[in-house]
Parts: structure tokens; C-alpha cells; sequence
């Protein structure tokens, strides 16, 4: 084996629930037409998704700030640009210069944040108990 060889690095990736033919979505985020992410429109589904949202939101000023730097894979509440939080998921980190790539769990935007933005996810509101509702899609640019 070459030592010298580029090693590949898996970028851990929210896990997202599948969409079955024929859902009805709303739009969430698009980063281009192979990165589009959705989540269903159902009155259920919103009501799950705006409390979630606002079950983050509204806890703003109780989360512990961490101490050490994340874990890719690890999930966080992250300071977005507008002053709120939001889970984000951990996908890269670079301790030396405090730069942590994110991606948040309910919009599917990617963003760098500093170790000072990042706090400790409760258990309450992890991915096991409160499951991502958001879906990434792939658009076809081809006519039926």
C-alpha cells in the first residue's frame, strides 16, 4: 500500500426518510437540482415539523455551550446567522482552526461554524426521538 496514496474521507450525511412516488412536498432548501431538499405537506407532518422548529427555537437560551470540539456524525444546536438555533448535523471538523462544516437537519443547508456556535444537542431532541422530517430529492431536468 502506498503511504502516499489520497485517502478518501466519508462525509457523515443526515439520515433522511425516503419519499414515496407520488407525495405531496413543500420545498425547503435548494442547492441545485441534484440537492433539493423537501418535506411532505401533509397537516400532520407540518404540525410535527413546526413543533420541532419551535421546540428548538424557544430553548435558545438553555443550551450548554460545548466544551470540546464535535464529532463528525454528532448532532448539535448550532447559532444560525439569523440568532437562532437549530439542530445541525456535524459532517467535518478542523479543530486547529476552529472550522466545523454543518448541515442543518430541518432545512438541509450547509454552512462552516466556529466551536462558539455549537452547543450540546439534548437527548430529548436527537434524531432517535425527534426524527428528521426532511427529505433530499434529486430533480429531473429531462421532459416526461
Amino acid at each position: 500500500m502506498n503511504k502516499y496514496a489520497p485517502t478518501t474521507v466519508t462525509i457523515p450525511t443526515v439520515p433522511r426518510p425516503d419519499i414515496t412516488h407520488n407525495t405531496k412536498v413543500f420545498l425547503v432548501h435548494a442547492t441545485s437540482l441534484d440537492k433539493v431538499f423537501v418535506r411532505p405537506a401533509d397537516t400532520d407532518s407540518q404540525l410535527v415539523y413546526n413543533e420541532i422548529l419551535q421546540r428548538v427555537l424557544l430553548s435558545g437560551d438553555q443550551y450548554k455551550p460545548l466544551k470540546e470540539p464535535p464529532q463528525r456524525g454528532q448532532l448539535v444546536i448550532a447559532k444560525f446567522t439569523d440568532g437562532n438555533h437549530y439542530r445541525a448535523f456535524v459532517q467535518r471538523t478542523n479543530a486547529k482552526l476552529n472550522k466545523y462544516m454543518i448541515e442543518y437537519v430541518e432545512f438541509g443547508n450547509v454552512e462552516v461554524n466556529k466551536l462558539e456556535t455549537l452547543y450540546q444537542c439534548p437527548e430529548d431532541m436527537d434524531l432517535e426521538n425527534m426524527p428528521p422530517l426532511v427529505s433530499m430529492v434529486k430533480l429531473s431536468s429531462e421532459a416526461l
